[in-house]
């Protein structure tokens, strides 16, 4: 594979520049990485509907970032995963999402990358986190960090208060843009082309009721240059980009004094698409969930709804399909499917999981919030919801996951764990994989356990 590599460089470094010229080595690099380690599968991978039988076994653990240090003695990838990875009857697209997840893991917690020859690369950094929360290809690093002194060097922004200049690397640790600021909770589409961050003059970070701000939509791109928009309306805008790159989504605050928010949709170059009015007050959320087409959003209401109004950002729809009677107390929680077919609702609520395409929805009755407790529900489901994994969580330390495949239990367990987090299920795009996470995006037992739907 070098001997083919030095070749293709041969015929392509009289026309290509220094820099473009280590950009297109990197890929060559990154591709015979995942040639030798995810390989394409021979044959087509057998969806989980064509098996009956299943097991579900525990393919990885670590709960503290400790565990997680140590489980790298050995180096990158682990025997586990390098075995997993290579098993072509799983489909490439999901253990490509695997690998994606275990290196930002390990990037998030410990600040290390791994190269395509799997060597480690240290990054001196405050904070390394992911700027799309799915796949994880990229991730964004704060070497100042938040609270940075009050004479570092700061992007000349809208008042960006103590946040400061990063950059963006690859999951192999390789740095491909500038971002002209950094700040754990702002959204980057999938190929870190185009980041946002809403944020107001004065800034106000901490200070969710400040009403007489001038907020901004912040586009970013990864050549450190950025847009700020200015919004019509004053007050607390929570905005996203989806995974596409393609649509830019932002909620509007108001007080429950005055007529609710609107919802305004930009494209990437930061032009108003529609400015759609919503009858719901919209709460504040850093990072308002987003299909990866950018068809659908959604956004946390404020009391006394606590509920999510779900935003049709084509069709210029606003519409409440949350609110439930009963023992429900809130549906606040929501998650899109990796197609966007799929709107998956929770809570301290009964689960749910509303299908985008024809409005049908699926309700999970075992899952009925039990009144004065603090349990809370958490589901994600794959493509097609094939497979639904739902978190009922008791406590801090105590959590039961239970993996469904179409409408049958295929695998349930207790979770008993000291990591200061409730854990969130994520499901592999095609559901052969269960990842869980804390609810968080900070440090901290930032990978609990992988599970693996085998089929037998």
């Amino acid at each position: 594979m070098r001997i083919i590599i030095a070749g293709v460089i041969c015929l392509l470094a009289s026309s290509l520049s220094a820099s473009d010229l280590f950009d297109v080595v990197q890929s060559l690099r990154e591709q015979a990485w995942e040639s030798e380690y995810i390989p394409e599968s021979t044959v087509p991978a057998v969806p989980f509907t064509d098996y009956e039988n299943f097991e579900v076994v525990e393919l990885f653990r670590a709960e503290t970032i400790e565990e997680l240090e140590a489980s790298l003695t050995d180096g990158y990838p682990f025997a586990w995963l390098e075995e997993t990875l290579k098993d072509e009857s799983i489909p490439w697209e999901d253990r490509y999402w695997l690998d994606c997840r275990m290196r930002a893991a390990i990037s998030q917690n410990l600040h290390v990358f791994y190269d395509t020859e799997n060597n480690p690369v240290h990054v001196d950094a405050d904070d390394v986190f992911p700027g799309e929360w799915y796949w994880r290809e990229h991730m964004i690093v704060d070497p100042e960090g938040r609270y940075a002194s009050e004479d570092a060097v700061r992007p000349v922004l809208p008042e960006w208060g103590n946040n400061d200049a990063g950059y963006i690397l690859s999951r192999f640790g390789y740095r491909i843009g500038e971002i002209a600021v950094a700040y754990n909770g702002m959204s980057l589409s999938r190929d870190a082309s185009i980041g946002v961050l809403s944020i107001g003059q004065p800034s106000s970070y901490d200070d969710f009721e400040e009403w007489n701000v001038q907020y901004y939509a912040n586009l970013l791109y990864p050549d450190g240059s950025f847009q700020a928009i200015q919004f019509d309306e004053l007050g607390v805008h929570s905005g996203s980009v989806s995974a596409d790159g393609s649509t830019l989504v932002f909620f509007h605050k108001t007080r429950h004094d005055e007529e609710p928010g609107s919802v305004t949709v930009m494209d990437r170059n930061g032009t108003i698409l529609r400015t759609i009015p919503s009858e719901f007050h919209f709460s504040r959320m850093f990072k308002p969930p987003i299909s990866s087409d950018g068809h659908y959003a959604s956004c946390e209401l404020r009391d006394p709804e606590r509920h999510c109004a779900i935003v049709d950002c084509v069709n210029g729809e606003v519409f409440l399909d949350t609110e439930h009677t009963g023992t429900d107390l809130n549906s606040i929680y929501s998650s899109f499917s990796p197609d966007a077919n799929f709107l998956c609702i929770v809570g301290k609520c009964k689960g749910r999981i509303l299908d985008l395409q024809n409005g049908s929805m699926h309700e999970f009755s075992e899952t009925s919030y039990t009144a004065n407790t603090n349990e809370e529900i958490r589901i994600s489901c794959s493509n097609l919801m094939i497979i639904k994994a739902i978190m009922v969580i008791r406590n801090l330390h105590s959590n039961e996951l239970s993996v469904y495949r179409e409408g049958s239990l295929i695998h349930a367990i207790q979770i008993d764990t000291d990591a200061a987090a409730f854990l969130v299920p994520e499901v592999s795009p095609n559901g052969f994989y269960t990842l869980m996470n804390p609810a968080s995006f900070g440090k901290g037992g930032c990978l609990a356990r992988i599970h693996h739907s085998f089929c037998v």
